[in-house]
């Protein structure tokens, strides 16, 4: 019986392991990441799309958007692009935005109200509170607008802003169920 030699065998199945990954790797990204950038960056208010890996291993798109670009026109867009192309592993969409600590403390004030309006369904009441809460900000521009599955919050003032959606309630209640959880 010939003898085997152990480190041929265990450099061989290394190669075949490196070259396999590899080669997987660029399938990824010229078949599913590559025409997703490309989709995403030509979807009108889109000014730059990034792709990576967020902190559970999943996909996650990363969004400039257009100065004039309207967050709850655009992100439906974007949702649908990465979700047909990703599927499953897809693991969010982020809008990135430069925000200022005035703007931070801003939507800080804010924040309980959209909360309460994701969960309850009282937008007009919501619509209210922000502009009672709102109001004296000189210099702060504001847009809260309701979609179908998301609320959308843009603040923005000179040389900043910032970008939030927030899932409505009835999606975290599906989320949660999913999971098999039972409480929040």
């Amino acid at each position: 019986m010939r003898q085997l030699k152990i480190p041929v065998i265990v450099a061989t199945f290394a190669a075949v392991v490196a070259l396999g990954v590899g080669l997987r790797q660029a399938y990824v990204a010229a078949r599913i990441l590559d025409p997703l950038s490309s989709d995403a960056a030509a979807l009108p208010g889109v000014a730059a799309v990034e792709i990576g890996t967020g902190r559970d291993g999943r996909v996650e798109v990363r969004a400039v958007l257009a100065r004039d670009a309207r967050v709850e026109e655009v992100y439906p867009g974007l949702e649908a692009v990465a979700k047909a192309r990703l599927g499953a592993r897809l693991g969010g969409i982020v809008i990135v935005d430069d925000p200022s600590p005035r703007l931070e403390a801003a939507y800080h004030r804010i924040h309980f109200t959209l909360y309460e309006a994701a969960a309850t369904g009282r937008f007009t009441a919501m619509a209210r509170e922000i502009d009672e809460a709102l109001r004296d900000e000189e210099g702060l521009e504001y847009r809260v607008a309701v979609g179908d599955e998301h609320l959308f919050v843009h603040l923005r003032e000179e040389g900043a802003e910032l970008v939030r959606v927030i899932p409505r309630i009835a999606l975290l209640e599906a989320a949660f169920a999913s999971k098999g959880w039972t409480e929040w």
